[in-house]
């Protein structure tokens, strides 16, 4: 699932990506080997203004969390609504004990899964 076509949604990926490239050490190369990536893929991202559901929440977790899934795709994910708290990132036992699930993360599930399912075949 892309992103709309629009300008502004473009803007938002680009400000996301730009930010979490300088909190990964800043550069593409480095962005995308945090977020398990190839450094074209950040690249066409940022090109083209549009980032995959599954881009923006390892970009979140990449980031641990300075750079949150809704401000890159707030078509998909929601902020957090006021005085609600959110686990702390790469603290599994936080995210276990959370009430609070996000449903992409349901179905991506952590990306160690998902780059382990690529290239296999049925």
């Amino acid at each position: 699932m892309l992103m709309p076509d629009d300008d502004s949604a473009k803007v938002r990926v680009r400000n996301a990506i730009a930010k979490a490239q300088s909190l990964c050490g800043g550069s593409e190369a480095a962005l995308a080997r945090a977020a398990g990536y190839s450094q074209n893929a950040i690249w066409q991202a940022n090109k083209k203004g549009r980032m995959t559901p599954e881009m923006a929440i390892r970009i979140e977790q990449a980031t641990k969390g300075d750079v949150p899934r809704w401000q890159a795709r707030p078509d998909v994910f929601s902020p957090p609504l006021s005085g609600e708290c959110s686990p702390a990132f790469g603290d599994k036992a936080s995210h276990d004990a959370s009430p609070l699930r996000h449903p992409i993360r349901e179905i991506v599930g952590a990306p160690e899964r998902a780059q382990a399912s690529f290239g296999k075949v049925a």
